[in-house]
């Protein structure tokens, strides 16, 4: 689809400003169906005032915090709770990794004892495998009657 430059009116300043093929390009690419309704300077205006633009943590309220871990004097971007651990940067991001490194550990001990298992399955032989799913003649269990007969001494009453 073609683009060409139109010409749009700033709702702060009210100055005329051109919305360029270039940027109604890149709008379209990003998905957007509004066309500016601000000129760029005004729109710059806009993001310092709100502290937009991303990245900027410097109006971030910060409270001093102990870290857990070494006890170091630090600042952190939350109000620590009592009972919940506060680390300083270097302790938190050694932590991180320890943990990574752990979840990597047993993911992949439960990856590798997949394959022996089904090994060891193969290497019973068949008929250890029928005689161990029946029961010997001498383990099997009589039945009793609600009288505390077994079965075969009913039988004998009977005939």
């Amino acid at each position: 689809m073609g683009f060409t430059d139109k010409q749009l009116q700033c709702v702060d300043c009210g100055n005329e400003f051109i919305f360029s093929a270039e940027e109604q390009e890149f709008f379209a690419e990003k998905g957007y169906t509004n066309e500016p309704k601000r000129c760029v300077a005004c729109r710059q205006a806009r993001r310092s005032e709100r502290g937009g633009g991303g990245g900027n943590r410097a109006n971030v309220k910060r409270y001093p915090a102990i870290c857990a871990e070494c006890g170091q004097q630090t600042e952190v971007p939350f109000e620590p709770r009592q009972g919940r651990p506060v680390y300083c940067s270097n302790c938190y991001s050694r932590i991180k990794q320890q943990q990574q490194d752990l979840n990597a550990q047993i993911h992949e001990q439960q990856e590798a004892p997949a394959a022996p298992q089904q090994e060891a399955e193969t290497e019973t032989a068949p008929e250890e495998q029928i005689s161990s799913k029946q029961p010997a003649e001498s383990e099997v269990q009589q039945e009793e009657s609600p009288e505390g007969q077994s079965q075969d001494e009913n039988r004998q009453d009977i005939q």
